[in-house]
């Protein structure tokens, strides 16, 4: 960074035409050098002495190293500072609050630490407020209360601590509120209703107790994505909730949650990922969310449900995953309404004890394959019989509890994280013995040739064993194999092909 570019006193160099340097009256006001493979250390003192004119200082994505130069507060007509993306440490300068225009103040994905001064409540025209995937503890100042004209603050993925303080709520210009994966502790302010611009909403991965706020029901449109997962939050869902006309995505996972599944949320029509899992929630699932037309995964699992699976989910025309497993569900499997869902690819209603059907083989053709998704069914500790369905190419599935999360997705680079924890059985007759096939790492006995798009063998780092007849044993090793050590460019394709290859070997034993 100690080059020429900064020897602007040089007036043999017309600076302003360099790559990145903008210019307004022969004035240096912006340098934009982002993703231009810079490395060394930030300018010091040499910066802001020569361009007392700066406005916009954007590097980020590099590799410059060393610490935020104190220096860097002499320039006093900063609006915006980015240097996210780069391999820079130390902590941030409390100089810094000096920069009274400070409107774009971005420092993620470096390796600062330290805390963040309370003296940058000096920054009243502040807009953008970035500090995440750093080391960075500490608290969220009360006197930030000052930032009226904030709209997005990303803390997440840090180490901050203490509570969301309630004098946030004056934050009335907010759109995205992203705090999540700290250690954050308290509850979360009713004052925030009065963000009615917000959009997203983030505070997973925390300490937070209480209640959720019934007062958010106020962010009515705006509010599209969110994020409460994984904290220790209690009380029922608020019905009022229901308000949100815009909502597309809400994870509640992993929480203290209690009551029921509210009804009136069947007025989300635009909502695609509904995760209420995990959690202490009773009750029916209500026939009413068959409304959520753009409803795509459904994951329920983990509570104590009880009642039986709506007919009406027929209706769903988007959906593609549901998972209820581990929960108190009766009554029949609905095989013959839901045989009319053409996108459903991923079915989890194990570990209900209550429940019953069978799944003929006619199912076979709700489970084409189709847009990089592969098909998993898991009916174990229930009272359904199974079929065999070619479309389910390793047979039907029985995950671990702690393997249920990566069913909210079901494309082919989750089959291959599924396969250590997962058991699978090419059909279940009612009243038969069932021999799964149970997959755990060992050394391979047998390999065979698959090649990746470039024709190179795909390297093996693990296979399997299985509870059954030797000749499957091999079956098993080979089409699981390849699943566990996909190529990523060529995943999809790679899982597929093991899939197969397990099938045909497992036919011609049979």
């Amino acid at each position: 960074m100690q080059s020429a570019l900064w020897d602007v006193t040089n007036t043999s160099s017309n600076y302003c035409s360099w790559y990145g340097v903008y210019c307004y009256d022969s004035r240096v006001t912006r340098i934009d050098l982002g993703y231009c493979g810079l490395s060394g250390t930030l300018p010091a003192g040499e910066l802001c002495a020569s361009l007392l004119s700066l406005e916009s200082l954007y590097l980020s994505f590099n590799t410059l190293q060393g610490s935020l130069p104190v220096a860097l507060a002499q320039c006093s007509a900063l609006e915006d500072l980015e240097l996210d993306g780069n391999n820079i440490t130390g902590t941030i300068p409390p100089e810094f609050s000096q920069l009274l225009n400070m409107a774009d103040f971005d420092v993620s994905f470096n390796h600062i630490v330290g805390t963040v001064p309370a003296t940058f409540s000096a920054w009243t025209q502040l807009e953008s407020f970035a500090i995440s995937n750093n080391n960075i503890s500490g608290s969220l100042s009360p006197s930030f209360e000052s930032w009226t004209a904030l709209r997005y603050l990303y803390t997440y993925n840090n180490n901050m601590t203490g509570t969301l303080s309630p004098n946030f709520g004056v934050w009335r210009s907010l759109i995205a509120f992203k705090v999540h994966s700290n250690r954050f502790s308290g509850t979360l302010p009713s004052e925030y209703a009065s963000w009615v611009l917000i959009d997203v909403f983030s505070v997973s991965g925390n300490q937070l107790i209480g209640t959720l706020p019934p007062q958010y029901a106020s962010w009515g449109t705006s509010i599209q994505y969110f994020y409460v997962y994984n904290n220790s939050l209690s009380g029922s869902l608020p019905g009022d909730y229901s308000k949100w006309s815009s909502i597309v995505e809400v994870n509640a996972n992993i929480n203290s949650f209690t009551g029921t599944l509210p009804a009136m949320y069947s007025l989300w029509s635009s909502v695609t990922l509904l995760y209420i899992a995990s959690t202490q929630i009773s009750g029916a699932i209500p026939d009413s969310w068959a409304d959520m037309q753009s409803l795509f995964s459904l994951q329920l699992y983990l509570n104590s449900l009880s009642g039986t699976l709506p007919n009406s989910f027929a209706k769903l025309g988007n959906l593609v995953a549901i998972n209820v497993a581990f929960n108190n569900l009766s009554g029949t499997l609905p095989v013959a309404a839901w045989a009319q869902r053409q996108k459903v690819q991923s079915i989890i209603v194990q570990d209900n004890p209550y429940l019953h059907g069978d799944i003929p083989s006619s199912w076979n053709s709700l489970f084409a394959s189709r847009g990089g998704y592969f098909a998993m069914v898991s009916i174990c500790r229930t009272q359904i019989c199974g079929a065999a369905l070619p479309a389910l190419l390793l047979g039907y599935g029985c995950l671990a509890s702690n393997y249920l999360p990566l069913l909210a997705n079901v494309d082919y680079s989750t089959l291959a994280n599924l396969a250590e924890g997962t058991t699978w059985t090419p059909s279940i007759a009612c009243g038969a013995v069932k021999h799964n096939i149970t997959i755990v790492k060992t050394t391979p006995s047998h390999t065979e040739d698959i090649r990746d798009d470039d024709n190179q063998p795909i390297a093996s780092s693990s296979s399997s064993t299985v509870t059954a007849t030797s000749t499957t044993l091999i079956a098993a090793g080979v089409g699981i194999q390849q699943l566990l050590t996909p190529a990523a460019s060529a995943g999809a394709l790679h899982a597929l092909q093991g899939a197969l290859v397990m099938r045909r070997l497992r036919d011609a034993a049979g």
